[in-house]
């Protein structure tokens, strides 16, 4: 359940940090977050529904947590830097230490739940990680593939927009959806893996451009 609401969820809210970062189109990132942000209101639950295999999943409740998280957030970020471009700009570098810290917390908090089990259990941890690594290359790979003919920037923004994928929402999502709290696990070691691996991927663009 874990991995397949990962799967379905948006890109990573920091992708178009990341992006910019890389030296990638920024805009068409933010444009595929807002995009898939909204399209997920009805995606999410109904993949949720067919692929979660058996497990029982409420939807009112996953399209609101998806509203609050993803949406919302989503659409203000855009209308104030659309309002006041240089006001919200005079922070841009700000906005990465903000994000790690949350980051964090998040992880720390899910992990601190999950202690338990991790620690009866680490074969688990183990194909967990696996599965995360496997899924995380997977999303870059087919970016890579679907866009490998645009321009450097789209190739950029195409390869993080689909590998990273937003683990804090999915953490919310099974918490929501009243799943017990090691289906967040995955969920956790994918924003380890992914943060990590995009700041490797932004380092190598730049030197690379």
């Amino acid at each position: 359940m874990g991995f397949v609401v990962i799967g379905a969820v948006t890109p990573e809210l920091v992708t178009p940090v990341m992006t910019e970062l890389a030296g990638g189109d920024t805009a068409l990132s933010t444009t595929a977050l807002v995009i898939i942000g909204v399209g997920s209101l009805g995606f999410v639950p109904a993949v949720v529904t067919v692929l979660a295999g058996g497990v029982t999943a409420p939807t009112l409740p996953i399209v609101e947590q998806l509203v609050v998280a993803v949406v919302a957030p989503m659409l203000l970020a855009v209308g104030l830097r659309a309002r006041w471009p240089e006001r919200v700009s005079a922070y841009g570098a700000h906005y990465p230490a903000v994000s790690a810290t949350i980051v964090v917390l998040i992880i720390g908090g899910v992990t601190a739940a999950n202690a338990a089990v991790i620690r009866s259990n680490l074969g688990l941890l183990g194909s967990v990680i696996a599965g995360v690594v496997a899924l995380n290359g997977l999303g870059y790979g087919v970016g890579f593939l679907v866009s490998h003919r645009a321009e450097r920037a789209t190739r950029i923004a195409s390869v993080l927009s689909v590998g990273m994928r937003d683990f804090a929402v999915t953490a919310a999502l099974v918490i929501v959806a009243g799943l017990p709290t090691i289906t967040s696990l995955p969920a956790v070691v994918i924003g380890v893996v992914e943060i990590t691996t995009s700041a490797g991927l932004a380092k190598w663009y730049d030197r690379t451009e």
